[in-house]
This record gives structure tokens, C-alpha cells and sequence, in this order.
């Protein structure tokens, strides 16, 4: 015998609400993955990761303007003194005087010259004059005068060559009866007009009135002094 279907309607109830059901549940599933639940607590920290490799290194930048000037620092110690430079040349003579010297013969060597009755010279001292000025001369004669039979006389000059008349007689003696050696004292003064080289020369003569007798000259010495103008 067979079971008899429930009426129509009933069935269509039973689905409906299977659906419903369906829908329901499907919704509640949806609400659970959209609304969140509250944040649970921080969780602890990670560990450091390891270091990054270092960068390219930039490009350098332009030089910036020069700043001022430091102050100056304190001078530093001296050094060691130097080793002695060359000696340099002589420099020009200075305003002060000059001394020259002229010679001839010694008590060891006489010169033994005939002093002529006309004006000759017998040494001579060289003047260099770095400009104008005034020579003063001294200087001693030694003369051998030979007067046995008369008397003699000598004269002495010092002055330029042969020159026995533009100056005062700067010496002069006489002697008579014996033969005789004498020392002579003598002095001048003569100016220079300019700079040069000069020669200022023993001039000497004699006078003999009386024969076989004669003068000789034996050795001398003249000191000339320059004091420049």
C-alpha cells in the first residue's frame, strides 16, 4: 500500500525555508570574514637584519671660496750662523791721507853719486792721487862732501823731474876743510791738480868754487804724505 503525498503546498514551504536556511547561514559566514575581531597584542620585535652594503661614494663638490688670511705666527728661533763668505774686491780709497815711500841705498849699500854742478835727480817716491789734493814730503839725505881744499855747497829739492827753481831750496848745506858726511833734513809741500800717478824726484846740485873738491850722495829716503782736497 502506498504512502500518500502531503498536499502541495507543503512541500513548496519546506523549500522555501531550506533556502532561507542556506542563505542565512551563508551570510553569517560572510559576516564572520568581513567585520574583524579586535587586534590581539603586539607580537616581540624581530631580530636586526644584517648590515646594507656600503654606497657608491659621491661626487666631490665644488672648492668652496678662500678664507682670510691667518695672523702671523711668532718668529721662530735663529738659525746657526752661515759659513764665512769670499772676501770681496778692495773698495776705492777713502777721504783719509795716503803714505808712498821712495829709497835708495843704506849705510851697507851708498850709493855714491856725484852731485853735478847742474840739477839732476837721484831717487824718487811715487804718488797715487784718487783725486786732488796736497803732498806733503819729508824725508833725510845722506851726503859725503869732500872739502880738503875748499869749501862746497849741495842743495837739495823735492819736486817734480828736473825741477830745481819752481820751489823754495827745500835743503842746503856747506862745508869747508875737511872731508865730512852729513845727514840732510828735508820738507815740501806740492799740490796735485787731479787724480793720476806722480813722481816726485830728489833733486840735487852742487856749487864747488874751489877745485878737487865734491859731493856724493850716499843714501836717502822720502815719505810723501796725500791728504785729499
Amino acid at each position: 500500500m502506498s504512502v500518500p503525498h502531503s498536499g502541495g503546498s507543503g512541500g513548496g514551504v519546506s523549500k522555501a525555508l531550506s533556502s532561507v536556511a542556506v542563505v542565512l547561514a551563508a551570510a553569517a559566514l560572510l559576516m564572520n570574514f568581513v567585520i574583524p575581531g579586535p587586534a590581539g597584542p603586539a607580537g616581540p620585535a624581530g631580530a636586526n637584519g644584517t648590515n646594507g652594503t656600503n654606497g657608491t661614494d659621491g661626487t666631490d663638490g665644488v672648492a668652496g671660496p678662500e678664507g682670510p688670511q691667518g695672523p702671523v705666527g711668532p718668529e721662530g728661533p735663529a738659525g746657526p750662523t752661515g759659513a764665512t763668505g769670499p772676501a770681496g774686491p778692495q773698495g776705492p780709497a777713502g777721504p783719509g791721507a795716503l803714505i808712498f815711500y821712495g829709497v835708495k841705498g843704506d849705510p851697507n849699500n851708498p850709493a855714491s853719486e856725484y852731485i853735478d854742478t847742474t840739477c839732476g835727480w837721484h831717487f824718487y817716491v811715487q804718488v797715487n792721487a784718487p783725486g786732488p789734493g796736497i803732498v806733503t814730503l819729508t824725508g833725510t839725505a845722506v851726503v859725503t862732501m869732500l872739502t880738503t881744499n875748499g869749501p862746497a855747497y849741495v842743495f837739495l829739492q823735492m819736486t817734480f823731474l828736473g825741477d830745481c827753481s819752481s820751489y823754495p831750496v827745500t835743503a842746503s848745506e856747506e862745508h869747508c876743510c875737511t872731508d865730512f858726511r852729513l845727514t840732510i833734513a828735508m820738507t815740501n809741500a806740492i799740490t796735485l791738480p787731479a787724480a793720476g800717478t806722480y813722481f816726485i824726484y830728489l833733486n840735487a846740485w852742487s856749487s864747488y868754487p874751489n877745485a878737487n873738491t865734491g859731493n856724493y850722495f850716499e843714501w836717502g829716503v822720502m815719505i810723501a804724505t796725500f791728504y785729499p782736497s
